[in-house]
């Protein structure tokens, strides 16, 4: 198997039937075990059982998990297969073994590669239901994502998928996190371009047949979008709740294919 790549500097472009292949079967595989991590959440359930029943599934798959081990400039080592983010921590979130109790909102993100395709996708789960607030902010994190990924044509700027998202989380009571709302993805975890609410890298890029994005806008709850960093040099943490749903797609003449189809959007 191909060594899991973190990062690279040019953008994933998918222009042939084999490329498109390969990400499609990385995408079934990931979106396979998230399903099936998002019915197992129950109060009692740690963080650190979800993730590394996370990475057990995608390792019996035969895909590699790539969130382990990954690490930028400065940051150190992210020690687990899934990241999971547990009500005010918004992204990144290092698994604990506190268990989840009933009324927890948590998203579960992961990504790994099978054959050199790279795809990344979080799903968003209340804990036994929840209440109406807990239940309120998942909708809305799934309508958000929805609204990105309606703004993904090709000739478009790639600024407008932040916007798209922004607004529909403002038609909900919320807000965005101060955070990636869209990466380049594919052939590695992280790659150009990068989408955030208030600059697009490169600027005014525009949308293109055959980009790979990974959409991800984070929802927290208003006045909480500056985001700080834990003492564990991952965790996100908001002053409020958040919740965030994540899908690898691939740009086409048209609009977009979806390569991580999660149930829960429902689409």
């Amino acid at each position: 198997m191909p060594k899991p790549r973190f990062t690279l500097d040019t953008p994933a472009i998918c222009d042939d039937p084999v490329c498109l292949e390969s990400l499609r079967a990385c995408g079934s595989v990931l979106a396979s075990v998230l399903n099936s991590a998002s019915r197992r959440v129950a109060a009692g359930l740690s963080p650190v059982e979800l993730s590394d029943f996370v990475e057990q599934e995608l390792i019996r798959a035969g895909a590699t998990p790539i969130l382990r081990g990954f690490h930028t400039a400065g940051s150190p080592v992210f020690p687990a297969a899934a990241a999971v983010s547990v009500n005010e921590i918004a992204v990144n979130g290092v698994p604990m073994d506190c268990p989840f109790a009933k009324g927890d909102v948590l998203t579960i993100d992961a990504a790994c590669e099978l054959n050199g395709a790279v795809c990344d996708a979080a799903v968003s789960v209340c804990v036994d239901g929840g209440g109406d607030r807990s239940e309120e902010i998942v909708v809305a994190a799934r309508s958000v994502l929805r609204a990105a990924m309606e703004a993904i044509r090709p000739g478009f700027q790639l600024s407008g998928i932040a916007a798209a998202a922004s607004i529909e989380a403002e038609r909900h009571g919320f807000e965005l996190a101060d955070e990636c709302v869209a990466h380049g993805t594919g052939r590695a975890l992280h790659q150009p371009p990068a989408v955030f609410l208030d600059r697009v890298e490169p600027a005014d890029a525009r949308i293109a047949p055959g980009m790979v994005l990974a959409v991800e806008p984070v929802v927290v709850e208003r006045g909480g979008g500056r985001l700080r960093t834990l003492a564990d040099g991952w965790s996100r943490a908001s002053s409020g709740r958040s919740a965030y749903e994540e899908r690898t797609v691939v740009v086409t003449e048209k609009d977009w294919i979806e390569l991580t189809p999660l149930a829960s959007v429902g689409w």
